[in-house]
């Protein structure tokens, strides 16, 4: 009887101490693209997010904003911002690519339009956004 006992007393223990590790823990380096708008991602403090999206500025000179819109510039901002070719055809179509660090604790909405680069006032053909989730 008072072996049982040990026995449950340790299998429960074990139970409870490998809990957290079913969960799974916020992103410390995630690289998202255009299947994630919309959606909300979990980053850990200090972390890396990128967003990569794909542009055609040489066929319709529409291109997404450099500069994101960010809701709570405390919790991540922007830090960098880099467009550049794809290795394979049709070489016409172009990436970009956004940097975040993640400050602190906390929830942001990170915005990209796309938008003619002729005319920033015009309406967003597209736009892109991106919960973030700090923990």
């Amino acid at each position: 009887m008072f072996i049982t006992r040990i026995v449950v007393m340790v299998l429960a223990a074990v139970f409870i101490l490998s809990m957290p590790a079913c969960m799974s823990a916020p992103a410390q380096y995630l690289s998202v693209g255009r299947s994630s708008n919309g959606k909300e991602v979990r980053m850990a403090m200090y972390g890396t997010l990128v967003v990569t999206l794909e542009s055609a500025p040489t066929e319709t000179d529409y291109r997404w904003s450099e500069k994101a819109v960010i809701s709570d510039k405390d919790v991540i901002k922007q830090a960098g911002y880099n467009q550049g070719l794809r290795d394979e055809p049709p070489r016409t179509m172009n990436y970009q690519t956004w940097t975040f660090t993640t400050l602190k604790s906390g929830e942001s909405v990170i915005s990209l339009e796309y938008r003619p680069a002729y005319d920033p006032e015009a309406p967003a053909a597209d736009l892109f956004t991106l919960d973030v989730n700090v923990r």
